[in-house]
């Protein structure tokens, strides 16, 4: 399964202090001066050329390759491993971070404070999150910052230490006014002032967005040799703060969009490692060499189906209510996802997975519906909600046939068998229904703005084991965000939540899903009362199916072990780290360790 060149707002439990170093330059004598290249498959977009602050452009290549943050940290134990900085501490709202003092640019200049300032500076202009939770920003001394937080937020320390990327100040500076903040705290007011600064920071975003630098000075334990829309080039970069760890000398990657394009590099030789899928014919002729591997680590993340409230008859919830009921998530799930996906047993919307241990009781967990397949149960929703049928097709209030459309992103072969799947089980129902791909970037640029002429689409849910960062990646779908004093903000542009922001369920319970799910930030804290919220926010979205969840992922990796050997065990947690878009963050953590060593 190919991710989307975008990353999830995700985030971890805090073990702040952490002291720890990234192994040194590792164990093994084998010579990396003659050391043939990693291949790696992975992909870009590369119209706009060398632009890194374009999401859609190169970024995914370089991160954790070219670029690193100040921390790196493991989803399924939550340990961090320091990076840049070489430990952190928290007293009250201050986070002091130290900087190591040999961290260095590709170029050998120093990596300083000031450096990470005018990096968590960009935040006022992208909308990184600790932007809108920072109060000040002290430097100490080249190698010592403060960070003042405005309110306590649990994952303050996670979202500035591991979701920051950072740039040179020598490259960059002059693109940032140096009363960024100021602008920022205007534009959340309102008036003439607040829109002539929202005015000027969507200006600076087009702008820094659209800078190409003569060359790229990364952090990372690479630099860019060259790069094409088809190929890059990495290799070492000899001033890396670990670079004494790093035995893999140059990177080839390869810019293969999808898992059938993939299957050759891998069967032919040409890959060593990538985050790619095939179906069991493949993956038996892949594994048949005992050089051949592929490990399934946790993913938290799950296919999600969205029904578009804004197009109808999708914004009748019985009619939503009928579609989950026709689709069968079991076959769509044995046909499309096979080898790493899970079916989702009940359908919740949000998270990723609910099971009777982990946040509901088995009482709860029963209650919810679990939407099994029952077409005399979609019939008759059909029916009250003013539905009939004509012969084999069902026809909608209007006197129209009801036909519709199921959304996807090109290149994604297991969400485009279940897109086939499921217009064919609507179809067979008596809704005529099509299944249309979309090229990639025009397609996930649409959830920037509005996808309203999507009918049926499909989305990445979950984004993290966590409960608040499922909701935060949920609820950013439909334009809500979090402002600093923990309320709810809205945008406009984005299609609706399908039953609107309060939900009243059968009991008389009214649930406010954004704030509710807001909440569950400060609630991380409190077991019982995350677990209160996650149970009436699961109630909530089980009823009003605005999306139902089809599968959940597990990761995916092919590896080889033909020109290097170290990779970790199937079961480790180092396959987990955040901030992982297509297993690039994943791949340079092994190499930074010192874990990967020439095939002997």
């Amino acid at each position: 399964m190919r991710k989307p060149g975008k990353k999830l707002a995700i985030a971890g439990c805090l073990l702040l202090g952490c002291s720890g170093l990234l192994a040194g330059c590792g164990t093994s004598t084998a010579s990396t001066s003659h050391a043939a290249p990693l291949y790696f498959l992975d992909t870009w977009d590369y119209n706009a050329g060398l632009t890194p602050m374009n999401g859609n452009s190169v970024s995914a290549i370089m991160n954790g390759l070219v670029t690193t943050d100040l921390a790196m940290q493991l989803q399924d134990n939550n340990r961090y491993y320091p990076e840049i900085a070489s430990r952190w501490t928290q007293t009250g709202r201050t986070l002091t971070v130290y900087l190591r003092p040999n961290a260095k640019w590709s170029n050998g200049t120093p990596l300083t404070a000031t450096d990470v300032k005018m990096s968590v500076e960009l935040g006022y202009i992208f909308g990184y999150s600790t932007a809108s939770r920072l109060a000040a920003i002290h430097i100490v001394n080249p190698h010592e910052i403060q960070f003042v937080e405005n309110t306590n937020f649990p994952y303050f320390a996670h979202d500035l230490l591991a979701l920051t990327p950072l740039y040179p100040a020598s490259e960059y500076a002059h693109l940032v006014p140096a009363n960024i903040a100021q602008i920022y705290q205007t534009s959340l007011g309102s008036g003439n002032a607040a829109n002539e600064a929202s005015n000027a920071i969507s200006a600076l975003s087009k702008k820094i967005t659209a800078y190409k630098s003569n060359y790229f000075l990364g952090d990372g334990p690479y630099s860019i040799k060259s790069m094409t829309s088809g190929e890059a080039i990495l290799t070492k970069n000899p001033y890396f703060w670990n670079a004494g760890a790093v035995k893999v000398p140059e990177i080839v990657a390869y810019n293969v969009p999808g898992n059938a394009q993939a299957w050759g590099y891998f069967l032919g030789g040409k890959a060593d490692f990538g985050s790619y899928v095939a179906p069991p014919t493949i993956m038996k002729e892949w594994l048949a060499k005992t050089t051949h591997h592929f490990v399934k680590p946790n993913a938290f993340a799950q296919a999600t189906l969205v029904f578009n409230p804004d197009v109808y008859p999708f914004n009748l919830v019985k009619v939503r209510q009928a579609m989950a009921y026709i689709i069968n998530r079991k076959a769509i799930t044995h046909i499309a996802e096979p080898v790493i996906g899970h079916w989702v047993r009940r359908p919740s919307g949000a998270f990723f997975s609910l099971t009777k241990h982990q946040y509901l009781t088995a009482t709860q967990y029963d209650s919810l519906n679990p939407y099994l397949p029952n077409t005399r149960k979609a019939a008759k929703l059909l029916e009250e909600a003013g539905f009939h049928k004509s012969g084999s097709q069902w026809v909608m209030p209007d006197g129209k046939p009801f036909t519709t459309q199921v959304v996807i992103p090109s290149g994604f072969s297991d969400w485009l068998m279940a897109s086939q799947e499921i217009a064919t089980e609507l179809t067979n129902f008596g809704i005529t229904t099509s299944a249309r791909a979309v090229e990639q970037s025009s397609y996930w640029n649409a959830f920037d703005e509005n996808p309203g002429g999507y009918p049926i689409f499909m989305n990445f849910g979950g984004g993290s084991p966590l409960p608040y960062f499922q909701m935060t990646n949920f609820l950013s779908w439909f334009g809500y965000s979090r402002t600093p004093s923990g309320g709810v903000s809205h945008s406009k542009g984005y299609i609706s939540m399908g039953g609107g922001q309060h939900i009243t369920l059968p009991n008389g319970t009214t649930v406010d899903v954004p704030k509710a799910g807001y909440q569950l930030a400060d609630a991380s804290l409190y077991p019982s009362r995350e677990s209160a919220l996650v149970y009436n926010i699961a109630k909530a979205l089980n009823q009003t199916m605005v999306a139902e969840g089809l599968w959940n992922y597990t990761g995916n990796y092919m590896y080889s072990t033909d020109r290097y050997v170290g990779w970790p065990s199937p079961n480790s947690p180092d396959w987990t780290p955040y901030n992982n878009d297509n297993g690039e963050e994943v791949l340079a953590f092994f190499i930074s360790q010192g874990l990967l060593q020439p095939a002997p």
